[in-house]
């Protein structure tokens, strides 16, 4: 929970290459859940700072 109350809500997602994970970070950065409401909530993307295999995850693609 954040100081507020709000729950912090985590997501995770694999690209295919970095390119690719730059472009959405890029396009994505800073988007307004909603547009109307001035107090939405803005996502924010940072990149892993352990990059690479995570245990249980098959390699190749699905």
């Amino acid at each position: 929970m954040q100081r507020n109350g709000d729950p912090i809500v985590l997501c995770f997602v694999d690209f295919e290459t970095p390119a690719c994970a730059a472009t959405a970070r890029n396009a994505l950065q800073g988007y307004r859940m909603d547009e109307e409401e001035r107090d939405s909530k803005i996502l924010q993307i940072q990149f892993s700072r352990n990059p690479g295999p995570r245990p249980g995850q098959r390699g190749g693609r699905r």
